[in-house]
């Protein structure tokens, strides 16, 4: 009896000490203060280009967007077996931004819900597990390393009360700075 008394105190000692090591807490509380330094940075960021569409000022918005933009529908994981995206038709440049803005990007009822919409819906994108990840990951390839992916997604019904709206933005660090990289929505942009 005394053997296993002593064999249990070795395991809790253990189970204890490898628990308790100064670097794993140091390591999870310095990823949890990068993590929520960005978010703070990405929502700062979605307050300054909620106001640049409210009052249609375009080039404090382009400003705000890393180009080429990526405007195309989300692709799932799984609907790579089917057939691979094109993920170039999706790309729009400054001009084509411009072309589009007010239209089917960031229309009158977008406009509207931004304006008394608060910015919480954001949410750190996982590359790993996500169902979208290749979705992601091609956006992430352009971001500065060590940096996250973040979502911002809204949707709300339809005054009519017939169906919903809802667009999605992903955000990432470029060059040091937070930068829209996509837009995604019900709807294609480019047709």
């Amino acid at each position: 009896m005394n053997r296993f008394y002593f064999f249990m105190i070795f395991v809790f000692f253990c189970l204890w000490t490898a628990c308790n090591r100064p670097g794993n807490k140091e390591h999870s509380k310095t990823e949890q203060t990068d993590t929520a330094a960005q978010l703070k940075e990405v929502k700062s960021l979605l307050v300054r280009f909620k106001t640049a569409i409210i009052k249609n000022d375009k080039p404090k918005l382009l400003n705000m967007i890393h180009f080429p933009m990526q405007t195309q529908m989300m692709w799932m994981n799984d609907e790579l077996n089917a057939k691979e995206p094109d993920r170039k038709n999706g790309l729009i440049n400054k001009e084509e931004l411009l072309k589009y803005c007010g239209k089917e990007l960031f229309d009158k009822e977008q406009q509207r819900v931004l304006a008394y919409e608060l910015g919480d819906d954001v949410s750190v994108i996982n590359l790993q597990t996500d169902q979208a990840s290749n979705y992601y990951k091609s956006l992430a390839s352009q971001t500065d390393p060590g940096t996250l992916l973040f979502n911002y997604y809204l949707q709300w019904e339809r005054p009519d009360g017939k169906g919903d709206y809802w667009f999605g933005l992903v955000v990432g660090k470029v060059k040091g700075e937070f930068k829209l990289l996509s837009y995604y929505s019900k709807w294609p942009v480019k047709y």
